[in-house]
């Protein structure tokens, strides 16, 4: 009876190497397995990273645009006392010349947003380019209030083809 259980010198070496090749196909398939999870990660860590920078990015592009949003308030809050015409006459005299003002008129104004919107048309006449480019700067970047040039017209000067008329509406906005 314990001879027939006994398994003799070659069927148990072909166990032991067919034991060895199971083992073995086991770990190579362990180790795929295992690689391309690993390469999986690695993906998922790399597109989390660049979620991570972009995200870093809009934090402070947000950050950025809160601090002009605080800005524009603080504009609109300081606005309240100020007259528009005098302000605007004021920069047109400073940049344009005493004089080149031909109108300055007021326009209906309106409220949107929460916002009051008051329009100016203005014409000066007999303004060089360099004039009429600094007069628009002023205006979009005064400190006195947010304003934006909502039409512009220039036409050139019959006796003096350098010099420009100009003639533009303009809004300010008020809290």
């Amino acid at each position: 009876m314990i001879k027939g259980l006994s398994l003799n010198l070659r069927d148990r070496n072909t166990l032991i190497i067919g034991g060895m090749v199971v083992a073995a196909l086991i770990l190579a398939g362990g180790m795929v397995a295992a690689g391309t999870a690993l390469r999986r990660l690695d993906r998922i860590i790399a597109t989390r990273s660049d979620a991570l920078r972009d995200i870093g990015q809009l934090r402070s592009e947000a950050q950025i645009l809160q601090q002009q949003i605080r800005q524009g308030e603080e504009k609109l809050v300081r606005t309240a006392g100020a007259s528009l015409i005098t302000v605007i006459e004021g920069l047109t005299n400073r940049i344009g010349g005493q004089g080149n003002l031909a109108y300055l008129r007021p326009l209906a104004s309106s409220t949107q947003d929460g916002l009051q919107v008051e329009a100016l048309e203005l014409k000066l006449e007999r303004q060089s380019l360099e004039q009429v480019l600094r007069l628009l700067w002023e205006v979009e970047n005064s400190p006195a209030a947010p304003m934006r040039v909502a039409s512009l017209r220039l036409q050139r000067r019959f006796e003096t083809h350098a010099l420009l008329d100009v003639t533009m509406t303009m809004n300010a906005y008020r809290k």
